[in-house]
């Protein structure tokens, strides 16, 4: 059985298909994937600038409210009685600049110097007390008017305390560090002559603030760096107690 059947595969000679390049055979292709639906990058109203996608109205908060036009300036009533009136009654109209007879008048205006050296008496060394906040809080609290006025430093000082802040902090920069008056001048808003601004006069003089805030009165800076320099207080009288020209006040 064996012979006959290798008899038989052997008559039957196997044949090498030949590859005819003319006859090609068509290939099956698989099929396709249905398309896919792609998300958009960015969310609705979240575009960034210049994309291709249909420009679309930003959106706007539910409480914004559209633009309105602006009223006319109001004009100012010099018989109506601004806000001010309310919180400050007794206000004058105008602010009023008096001297009364019991202020002191000076020959000369104070001018910022140094502490003078009196030759008489012997120099004592000075300390300086910029940036030392506890020696000068501790300084502070000894009630140095219960003494009498030191007769070795000039009249503006009371005690080497006072011109020892005059001079370490007050005068470290040749300049008392004192803002400068500050006022709004009216003539020079008014003669711009521009809508806002005039707007914006007319509501100050509706409500009383016009005159005080064009007052101009510059402070001396020197009184000012003696009263900073010479200031004490005292707590079991609550009063507070300073020098002016070496007087007590």
């Amino acid at each position: 059985m064996g012979r006959e059947r290798a008899h038989a595969s052997s008559g039957q000679r196997r044949q090498k298909r030949s590859h005819d390049p003319q006859i090609q055979e068509e290939e099956v292709s698989p099929p396709s994937p249905p398309p896919r639906e792609l998300r958009p990058r960015h969310r609705p109203g979240k575009e960034p600038a210049g994309s291709s996608s249909q420009a679309r109205p930003p959106r706007q908060a539910p409480y914004m409210m559209p633009s309105m036009a602006v009223p006319p300036p109001s004009r100012a009533n010099p018989s109506r009685r601004g806000i001010a009136w309310d919180f400050c009654p007794r206000t004058p109209p105008r602010l009023q600049v008096e001297y009364p007879q019991d202020q002191r008048q000076y020959p000369r205006c104070p001018k910022l110097h140094r502490p003078q050296i009196l030759t008489e008496f012997t120099v004592s060394m000075g300390r300086n007390y910029f940036k030392q906040t506890v020696a000068l809080t501790d300084a502070c609290k000894e009630d140095v008017y219960k003494y009498e006025k030191a007769e070795n430093l000039e009249r503006r000082f009371w005690c080497q305390l006072h011109q020892d802040f005059y001079s370490s902090v007050v005068m470290r920069k040749g300049k008392a560090p004192i803002v400068p008056c500050k006022y709004v001048d009216w003539d020079y808003f008014e003669r711009m002559n521009d809508p806002f601004f005039n707007q914006a006069i007319a509501k100050c003089k509706e409500f009383g603030l016009y005159d005080i805030m064009g007052f101009r009165y510059d402070w001396n800076e020197e009184i000012l760096a003696q009263f900073h320099s010479s200031l004490y207080y005292d707590a079991r009288q609550v009063a507070f107690f300073w020098t002016t020209e070496g007087v007590k006040g």
